[in-house]
């Protein structure tokens, strides 16, 4: 499936990139989940 679409794996790292970099922004406003 990967070989596939290699582009799509790309994507979900930027996404995923993206999500952690925002995760660590709220985490200053607020507290952590965990």
């Amino acid at each position: 499936m990967v070989d596939t679409e290699p582009k799509q794996l790309s994507l979900l790292s930027v996404a995923s990139l993206l999500i952690v970099k925002d995760r660590s922004h709220k985490k200053s406003n607020r507290k952590p989940l965990r």
